[in-house]
């Protein structure tokens, strides 16, 4: 796969994925042996993709996240985003807020044949 091709997956995982809810596209963005290194306790594969997206939506129901940099070489792409949403709900054993919460994170990804296989990063999602 090219690089803009590779882009076009991780643009459509934060569209799609998490803006939309749409938890049909995990499973065509990620790989069966999927792997989160920054998240060990997440199952591999696109179910704990899937766990995960609906954790944050449980919790901050009206989620949104940006992209501010796509940067890609390679099978590799890193992204920037910024993450806002309400408090809501219990999240990560916090009591819902009620609060507009922002969060900034960097995440590499690592592509083979157009499917996400592995990622890394820094920073925090909502919460």
């Amino acid at each position: 796969m090219s690089v803009e091709e590779n882009k076009i997956v991780i643009r459509r995982l934060f569209e799609e994925g998490l803006n939309q809810g749409n938890l049909a596209v995990v499973d065509e963005l990620f790989t069966s042996d999927f792997i989160d290194h920054s998240t060990p306790s997440q199952i591999p594969g696109p179910q704990g993709v899937k766990d995960y997206f609906s954790m944050v939506h449980a919790g901050f129901p009206d989620v949104h996240v940006t992209i501010d940099d796509l940067i890609a070489e390679g099978d590799k792409v890193v992204v920037r985003t910024t993450w806002c949403g309400t408090h809501q709900s219990s999240h990560e054993d916090r009591d819902p807020t009620n609060t507009q919460v922002t969060r900034t994170l960097i995440q590499i990804f690592y592509l083979q044949g157009g499917k996400i296989q592995q990622e890394w990063n820094e920073g925090e999602g909502p919460g």
